[in-house]
This record gives structure tokens, C-alpha cells and sequence, in this order.
């Protein structure tokens, strides 16, 4: 082979309606279990676990020291909108 050869695979149309048929019913045959067996009948995409763990989500206005915002001498630290980049 040259320099600039390549190799490609090549590509071949097979006219034959019997082996159509065939590639068409397997196709259909397996898109009905797939569909009809293992999702429908057992669930397949229905896989439940138990859960495990504990999530705490909590948001918080911003507060000067970060202090405690439930305490009465905390301080609030919003800034001015002028001041904000998304404003």
C-alpha cells in the first residue's frame, strides 16, 4: 500500500426478502421481550433498595460574623443590589 492509502469497510446490500424477513422478525422478537418480558412483567426498570442516610438541607440569610441568625443580636449583611454582579 502507498502513502496514501486507507483501508474501509465495505458497505453490501442484501436482496433477499426471505433474509429480510428474518432480520425483521427477530428484530420485532426481541424488542417484545424487551419491552413485554423485562420491563413489563418483572419490573426490570422498577430496581428498589432501601434507603440509607439522613440528608439536612438548611439555608440562611448572609449575617455580619456569621453569626447565628435565630440569636436577636445578630446582624443582617445583605448586599445593595447596585452592588450585585447578576443584578
Amino acid at each position: 500500500m502507498g502513502i496514501c492509502a486507507y483501508e474501509t469497510t465495505k458497505l453490501v446490500a442484501i436482496r433477499d426478502a426471505r433474509l429480510a424477513s428474518l432480520r425483521y422478525i427477530f428484530v420485532v422478537a426481541i424488542s417484545l421481550y424487551v419491552v413485554v418480558f423485562a420491563m413489563l412483567e418483572e419490573g426490570g426498570y422498577l430496581s428498589s433498595h432501601q434507603v440509607v442516610g439522613v440528608i439536612r438541607f438548611s439555608l440562611e440569610h448572609p449575617t455580619k460574623n456569621n453569626c447565628d441568625p435565630s440569636d436577636a443580636s445578630c446582624i443582617n449583611d445583605f448586599a445593595p443590589l447596585d452592588q450585585l454582579p447578576y443584578c
